[in-house]
């Protein structure tokens, strides 16, 4: 007797950190600065912009009254 095939009930893992959507923040208050998450993570900002494609960074931005989204879904 042989053993039945089976499949792994455990998913595939998948890039969770991975958006689609790419939005773009307007820095009111510096024309130039790099951000750093609190995971140590830095991003610039050049000619008072910022894009963002990281659940992390837009979140911050969102929350960040000196920035304004100026394109992109969210």
């Amino acid at each position: 007797m042989s053993k039945p095939a089976t499949t792994p009930l455990v998913p595939a893992p998948t890039d969770a950190t991975k958006v689609d959507v790419v939005v773009t923040f307007t820095d009111k208050a510096f024309k130039s600065r790099t951000l750093v998450l609190p995971d140590g993570r830095a991003f610039p900002v050049a000619k008072s912009r910022i894009t963002a494609n990281d659940p992390a960074l837009i979140a911050y931005l969102d929350r960040h009254a000196d920035f304004d989204r100026t394109a992109g879904q969210g």
